[in-house]
């Protein structure tokens, strides 16, 4: 198991790239090929992304995966695609993985709000309590001001973790 800065998708400082060594170890870990389709056009791109949200919706997590690494694969920088497959990967209980995809969304320029609330749930089923904190307190401070659906997410995952840590500890 990786412990805090590991989890880290190494990122170019100046925007342009992601490095590819987080999409590799991700693919390597679901057996998936990094193969980019840059032949794919618009029209396909958003017939994947269309079938990747509804899969997600339905709670075809393990259907939506693969559709959700092809759009990282052929799009490296787009938030939307990071967000889904980190999802997905936290939702069949790929914990390790889908920190990795939400720490590599965390550096990108627009993440959603909920990235550090599911980076943190994510360090929390890792056992990475320390980190977990760190997440939610970067999510008090700099994202949940502007969702109040988001303050409370944070609130009931705050009290679920300290009731499982103090019967931990007891």
């Amino acid at each position: 198991m990786l412990k805090g800065k590991q989890l880290l998708g190494s990122y170019n400082s100046k925007g342009k790239n992601i490095s590819l060594n987080t999409l590799a170890d991700i693919s390597k870990s679901l057996g998936l090929k990094v193969r980019s389709h840059k032949s794919l056009v618009q029209e396909d791109t958003l017939i994947i992304q269309a079938l990747a949200k509804k899969l997600s919706s339905i709670g075809s997590f393990e259907d939506a995966m693969p559709l959700y690494h092809q759009l990282v694969v052929n799009s490296t920088t787009c938030e939307n695609h990071w967000y889904g497959l980190g999802v997905c990967l936290m939702n069949c209980n790929k914990f390790e993985l889908a920190a990795k995809a939400f720490n590599v969304l965390s550096q990108l320029s627009s993440p959603p709000l909920e990235t550090f609330l599911h980076l943190a749930e994510c360090h929390f089923n890792l056992g990475l309590f320390i980190e977990g904190e760190k997440n939610l307190d970067e999510c008090k401070t700099n994202h949940a001001l502007k969702d109040p659906r988001l303050i409370e997410r944070v609130k009931e995952l705050e009290a679920f973790w300290l009731n499982a840590s103090s019967q931990k500890g007891a």
